[in-house]
């Protein structure tokens, strides 16, 4: 319905005449209606003219179907003034702008100058917006060429458009809901397809890719035409293609080999017809199949192997035509060696290749083609060690040609250059390695792979040693000092290693520094530093270091981030002058506190006495108190006070020091304000006194002193006494906290506990105590719950000398070994001044000497005579010769006598010295080994007079080779060469080997000309190498012995290993590791402690050496 805003714009309200005029209009509005309809109403054919022409021209929109959502415009001509329904004015010949959602019909009304007015209206068809398309149909994957058919779900009033991208044709319906098109060349096709409505708005276009893929190949199969009945590696093959796989088919015959590849190897049936499919699979899953007929013809009447060897003699026979004709043979590439003109004929072929046999009986020839191969060959077979430990594996490497090979036992394949792993080994075995020919042809090798293990045969290992481990399984060689740093880790000074040890929070042990085969006062990467007797550590919070005494080389030094540097003092050269640590020299340091201003207090000696000694954090030495008389005293002033010999310090928070002093037996304190007193003790008193105040105290040559965290009373170590106390430092009350004052190894409570040795004292995070041992060669920890337990380190070596069987006796530092054929072992128990004897049932019995007791006496072997630390052990008919070291003569024990006596062969123990002459008259410095010939003659190694001497059958001792009391290294003849300490000896053919202590060698000397070489080792560089004569290096060669192969044992005393030496002077490790201490039972190589002689088991090779205090033996199983 029109009103007023409708027809006529709204005007600024006005005045006066304009106020009427303005009513008029809303007048002329409300009456409108009705003045028309009267008009309308009236018959005007007789009253007017012609008909007036149209007010409304056009109207329409500009286009007529849209979108919805789109614009458009509606267009009108007309005359008057126009308004259209809902939207307002209109002009005339101008666009009015519509966005309907739905189809909408617009009315136009007009009104003209002359009132007339006109109306029209107009449609706008509206259609929703076209949806996308979703392809489907067709396949992902088209062969080249392929036709395939692609569609969408038809949606009313849509249409669709089609494009295709890539090498493939639109065949047809690019305009519909589905499309045909062809593919192309391999690769991908990219599809498209966009959906119209009917006004024409278009959807995105969707895409599907498509992968063309190639045609199926054709396959070919290649095959032989025809065969023989029965024969072997025939062949069929097929094109390989990459990504295929292959699946063979056979009828009448057999596949032997390659049923999954491109080539197939098969064996002919009965005659007939074989057939071969063969069915390729793409990568793509298309199939093809190909297949081929071979004749299968009956065997050749020749019959003769397939394959032959080159070189070797083969047969051959041929059935005639007609039995018993002369049969005439041709052969190329073999030669024939009988039969021609018989069925059956011996040949040989040339070389590798193609042999063709061929026979005629003059009407029919037969020809037989045979393969010659060349024959296998080997040439090399071994293992990578010819001797393992039990239970361990051989590796096994051969080098071969012209066949496959095998190893037995086991039937073991093994490829040439590739080494071979066998299961483990109970036993010794020889290996047989088995190479075969296509023609069956073998060759073979063998080698021999020796499984062993390091046993006990009686007494029991040492606990002292160098190696790493976790807890029990580490070994200390006489621990010293303790420290702990901030997170725990505890360091361990082992001076006679020359090594810092350090054992973290899971109780594993490692070297920190130092090598115990090289001493030295080496700074460095902590890997290169060497040490010579560290016993001394502390921890510096504020260096976040390690401080380390190491009084063989007279200096302090410090290891800080993997590097060891010399704090203060110069390496070898002792002193007392204060002054910059370069200037400044130290004489034997010891205990060591560091402050927390990064300073550090030191023991110090001087020539007759101790000082405490300071240095500054700016590495400034001085003297802080002890006037170094050597005097102990007390004073006033504390560089007054006198201090005899000190053992461990310690300091509190207001700074006063407290010592150990080991001469007077006190505990000592060096107050900050300057003044020195003995806090507990008695002066110059030992003893075991607990009690309240200190001057009733007793102590026994107390060492390490440490405050216990919890109450902060010291802890010392009552060496003397074996117990470790607990002091008071404002009293001196003391009392015992453990030990039982019995020098020993027994853990346990507090009371009972046994200890021997206790060095230094240190606690842990955890508030437990722990404390060197050192006689224990361990170090153990204290909890007042618990008591004493072990804390890592073997613990107490089971030394002494008692009889009994292998389970219970014991020995003290055993070293010369002799060995019967029935098993029976004869033992110099050096360090108890025993002779004795292993039986083969184990029994331990004592044939000569009183226990721990040294001399000369002669006499009754059991109570009566004595030895002087026995060494060497020579077997002779019904007696032992044995070196007595210590008092420079050899002795002599009957065996298998009632009451046996001991007596002197030669040597005077009050006369030492080196004359030759008669046994009677002869003089010895130091006898230890011993070789005898087949004649008889015994040889003596002279270790302190540097010589090998003689002793005939006649009884007259000379000297072989080297100068009387000229220590030297000279290889020449006899009297010219020059030894130092030899030792060991042994005898192969005319051959003397001796080992060198001093020289660190293993000599060798010519029996007919004297003749003196080194075989192996080298006096000047330090430590312990395998390798090839001089290159080689050992540290304290001592026992050796010669194994039936001819290889040179030696025991190296020093490097904890027994090493094997070929006569070529090549040196290897076979049995225990460089420089790892710490004697062990299990498979070799193991871990060896001390060995010091050998002997062999002729008969199993095994090898029995003295070590520590057992006596062990190299078990070849």
């Amino acid at each position: 319905m029109l009103n007023a805003s409708d027809l006529f714009p709204r005007q600024a309200p006005v005045n006066g005449p304009s106020r009427l005029f303005a009513w008029f209009q809303v007048l002329l509005v409300l009456l409108l209606p009705f003045l028309l309809a009267s008009c309308r109403s009236v018959d005007r054919s007789g009253l007017q003219g012609p008909e007036p022409p149209p007010l409304i021209q056009a109207f329409a929109p500009g286009t007529p179907l849209i979108t919805a959502g789109d614009t458009t415009s509606l267009l009108a001509t007309f005359t008057g003034e126009g308004f259209v329904q809902g939207l307002g004015p209109i002009g005339s010949g101008l666009p009015l702008a519509v966005s309907p959602a739905v189809t909408t019909t617009y009315v136009l009304t007009v009104l003209a100058p002359d009132g007339r007015s006109e109306t029209r209206q107009t449609t706008l068809q509206v259609v929703p917006p076209p949806v996308s398309p979703v392809i489907l149909g067709g396949s992902e994957t088209l062969v080249e060429q392929a036709p395939a058919t692609f569609h969408v779900d038809p949606a009313a009033g849509l249409t669709y458009r089609w494009t295709l991208q890539g090498s493939g044709t639109l065949v047809a319906g690019a305009d519909t809901p589905e499309v045909a098109l062809r593919a192309g060349a391999p690769g991908t096709l990219v599809l498209g397809c966009a959906a119209l409505n009917a006004a024409g708005r278009q959807t995105p276009w969707v895409f599907r890719a498509v992968t063309v893929i190639p045609l199926p190949t054709s396959l070919t199969l290649t095959a032989p035409a025809t065969a023989f009945a029965g024969e072997t590696g025939l062949g069929a093959w097929v094109p390989s293609q990459p990504g295929s796989t292959y699946a063979w088919e056979i009828t009448g015959g057999q596949i032997t080999a390659g049923a999954g590849t491109p080539a197939l190897t098969f064996t002919a049936g009965d005659p007939g017809s074989l057939l071969l499919r063969c069915t390729l699979t793409d990568a793509f899953g298309q199939q093809t199949t190909a297949s081929r007929t071979v004749q299968v013809l009956p065997a050749p009447l020749i019959t003769a192997p397939a394959f032959v060897t080159a070189g070797l003699g083969a047969s051959a026979q041929a059935a005639a035509a007609t039995p018993g004709t002369p049969l005439a043979w041709t052969l190329i590439n073999a030669t024939l060696d009988s039969g021609n003109g018989s069925p059956t004929i011996a040949f040989t072929p040339v070389a590798p290749g193609s042999v063709v046999l061929m026979c005629t009986d003059g009407t029919v020839t037969y020809v037989r083609e045979l393969t010659a191969v060349a024959p296998p060959s080997i040439t090399s077979f071994q293992a990578v060690n010819d001797l393992v430990g039990t239970q361990a594996p051989a590796i096994l490497q051969a080098a071969f040609a012209d066949g496959s090979a095998t190893v037995d036992p086991g039937g073991l394949a093994i490829r040439a250059g590739e080494a071979l792993t066998t299961a483990p080994l109970q036993t010794g075995t020889t290996f047989t390695l088995t190479v075969t020919n296509a023609a069956g042809a073998q060759a073979t090798r063998t080698c021999r792979v020796e499984a062993a293990a390091i046993e006990r045969v009686a007494g029991f290992p040492n606990g002292a040693g160098t190696r790493n481990g976790s807890g029990q399984r580490a070994f200390f060689l006489r621990p010293g000092g303790l420290a702990v740093d901030a997170v725990g880790n505890l360091y361990v000074a082992d001076p006679d290693a020359h090594a810092i040890r350090m054992i973290d929070l899971t109780r594993a042990v490692t070297t920190l520094a130092g090598d115990p085969l090289v001493p030295g006062s080496l700074d460095g990467p902590v890997a290169e530093a060497r040490f010579v007797s560290p016993v001394a550590l502390a921890w510096s919070r504020y260096h976040d270091a390690l401080f380390v005494a190491d009084p063989g080389g007279h200096v302090i030094r410090r290891i800080q981030e993997g590097t060891v540097r010399t704090w203060a003092g110069l390496a070898g050269s002792p002193g007392d002058t204060d002054g910059p640590f370069m200037q400044a020299r130290l004489r034997n340091p010891t205990a060591l506190v560091a402050t927390d201003d990064g300073g550090l207090y030191f023991i110090d000696s001087t020539e007759s006495g101790a000082r405490i000694r300071w240095v500054s954090p700016t590495q400034e030495v001085t003297t802080y108190a002890g006037s170094g008389s050597g005097t102990s005293s007390d004073a006033l002033n504390r560089l007054d006070a006198g201090f005899g010999s000190l053992g461990g310090m310690a300091r509190d928070g207001a700074g006063n020091l407290y010592v150990t002093d080991t001469s007077t037996h006190t505990i000592r304190v060096i107050q900050t304000e300057g003044p020195v007193r003995t806090l507990a003790g008695g002066a110059g008193e030992a003893g075991w006194v607990d009690a309240g105040t200190g001057t009733e105290v007793r102590f026994n040559t107390p060492m390490g002193i440490t405050f216990n965290p919890l109450d902060g009373t010291l802890t010392v170590a009552d060496r003397g006494n074996n117990r470790v106390r607990k002091v008071d430092p404002g009293s001196g009350a003391t009392t015992t906290l453990f030990g039982s004052g019995t020098a020993g190894y027994v853990n346990g409570p507090g009371v009972t506990a046994q200890v021997d040795g206790v060095q230094d004292l240190a606690y842990l995070p955890d508030r437990r105590l722990v404390f060197t041992d050192v006689n224990n060669n361990s170090l153990r920890s204290f909890f007042p719950n618990s008591g004493v337990q072990l804390f890592a380190g073997h613990g107490r070596p089971q030394a002494g000398w008692q009889d009994g069987d292998a389970g219970t006796a014991t020995f003290s530092g055993p070293s010369g070994l002799a060995r019967e054929g029935d098993g029976t072992l004869y033992v110099a128990d050096t360090a108890s001044n025993l002779i004795r004897r292993i039986g083969p049932d184990g029994q331990v019995q004592t044939l000569a000497g009183q226990a721990n007791t040294a001399g000369t006496l002669d006499g009754p072997a059991l109570g009566g005579a004595l030895f002087g630390q026995p060494k060497g052990l020579l077997l002779g008919p019904g007696r032992l010769l044995i070196s007595d070291p210590l008092n420079g003569t050899l002795r002599t024990l009957p065996l298998d006598v009632q009451n046996p006596q001991v007596g002197t062969l030669a040597g005077e123990a009050t006369d030492k010295g080196t004359v030759d002459g008669p046994v009677a008259l002869a003089r010895f410095r130091a006898p230890e080994g011993f070789a005898q010939d087949a004649a008889g003659v015994v040889y003596i190694a002279d270790a302190e007079a540097h010589v090998i001497r003689r002793l005939g059958t006649d009884g007259t001792v000379t000297t072989l080779a080297g100068a009387p009391d000229t220590p030297g290294y000279v290889d020449a003849p006899g009297l010219d060469a020059r030894f130092k300490q030899p030792c060991g000896l042994a005898l192969q053919g005319n051959t003397l080997y001796v080992t060198e202590r001093g020289n660190r060698t293993l000599r060798a000397v010519d029996l007919t000309t004297t003749a003196v070489r080194t075989v192996a080792g080298n006096p000047i560089p330090p430590g312990a190498q395998d390798g090839v004569g001089a290159r080689a290096v050992f540290v304290k060669p001592a026992g050796v012995a010669v194994t039936l192969r001819g290889d040179i044992l030696v025991a190296d005393e020093g490097a904890s290993a027994i090493r094997k030496v070929t006569p070529e002077g090549i040196v290897t490790t076979p049995f225990g590791r460089l420089a790892q201490m710490g004697l062990e039972e299990g498979p070799v190589p193991g871990f060896l402690g001390q060995p010091r002689d050998l002997v062999l088991d002729p008969q199993t090779g095994d090898i029995f050496f003295s070590d520590g205090s057992a006596v062990m033996r190299i078990h070849f199983h």
